[in-house]
């Protein structure tokens, strides 16, 4: 989300990535002549839009230090609110329920792989409340859309980030399979840190 103000002829901005933890942050500078602008976050990070005809969006690259990705702002006067955070009570095992707990994981090998915590919550059956803290990087609390049929397991980011396809084992207290992100699969496992 992003909030743009103008005050005294100078434009500002405020970015928030709701789907993490991360503090919000300040456009250290703006260049605006429509219908282009661009708002640069750090000398490493910034963005680049052209406006709609309408100006009711923006569509865009986010360039970062070692990656860039395409992003769509659209006007609205009604922002969606930040994901509500799975509490550690609501995420405790329970009897009919496989899937529901806190889950540590492991996404790649060797000592480039990125830890991460999965915490799932199933109040009734295959309704999921679930999100994913990477311990690796300032990506936390990030919402994630479960599925599971037949032992086959889906988590995925809510934001398309990346994706874990994997299998449950039959204690329940493993899956393993692959993660999936910018087009590249590596092997993932996650295993019961509740247990």
């Amino acid at each position: 989300m992003m909030r743009f103000l103008k005050t005294n002829g100078a434009y500002n901005a405020i970015g928030e990535l709701i789907d993490t933890s991360m503090e919000p942050f300040r456009a250290t500078n703006i260049a605006y002549n429509y219908p282009s602008l661009r708002a640069d976050a750090s000398p490493t990070h910034w963005y680049e839009g052209t406006f709609s005809r309408d100006a009711t969006e923006i569509s865009g690259t986010v360039h970062a230090a070692t990656a860039s990705f395409t992003l769509s702002l659209k006007r609205t006067t009604t922002p969606s609110p930040a994901p509500k955070p799975v509490a550690d009570a609501d995420c405790l095992p329970r009897t009919g329920s496989d899937l529901q707990g806190r889950w540590d994981g492991l996404l790649g090998n060797g000592p480039d792989a990125v830890r991460v915590v999965v915490k799932i919550s199933e109040p009734s059956s295959n309704n999921f409340h679930a999100q994913l803290d990477n311990l690796s990087g300032p990506w936390l609390g990030q919402p994630l859309l479960v599925t599971c049929e037949q032992r086959n397991v889906q988590l995925l980011v809510a934001s398309r980030a990346g994706m874990f396809q994997g299998k449950l084992n039959d204690d329940a207290s493993q899956m393993l399979g692959n993660w999936l992100q910018g087009g590249h699969k590596s092997p993932a496992k996650f295993w019961r840190a509740d247990q």
